[in-house]
C-alpha cells in the first residue's frame, strides 16, 4: 500500500501495508521526512488519526490521501484532542479546524 501524505505543500509517498497502525505509519513518515512522530497529526476525511488504530479500521485504502499536521502537543493531549473531534463529528458537530 502506498500512502500520500501533504504537509505545508510537501508531499510523501510511504509503502505500508493496511494492516499497519496509525503509529508505524508516523514512523515510516519520520524515517522519510525526520519530524518527530510524537509531533505529527495525521487527519483522514477530517478525523484525527489515533495512534492505535490500524489504517484499515481508519477507512484508508490503496493511494488515499491523509493530511498530516505537525503539533507541539505531547502524544496525551494529541489523543485527548482526536477523541474529542472525532466524537463531533460523529455527533454531527463542527468540523475541526487546525494549522
Amino acid at each position: 500500500m502506498v500512502q500520500d501524505l501533504s504537509a505545508n505543500d510537501k508531499f510523501y509517498h510511504i509503502e505500508v501495508d493496511v494492516d499497519s497502525t496509525v503509529e508505524e505509519l508516523k514512523c515510516l513518515i519520520a524515517i522519510e521526512s525526520t519530524l518527530d512522530p510524537e509531533r505529527q497529526v495525521l487527519y483522514y476525511r477530517q478525523a484525527i488519526l489515533t495512534d492505535s488504530k490500524r489504517l484499515k479500521d481508519c477507512g484508508i485504502t490503496n493511494n488515499d490521501m491523509i493530511n498530516l499536521s505537525i503539533t507541539n502537543l505531547n502524544q496525551a493531549d494529541q489523543d485527548l484532542m482526536a477523541n474529542f473531534f472525532n466524537k463531533m463529528n460523529k455527533n454531527g458537530g463542527a468540523k475541526p479546524r487546525m494549522s
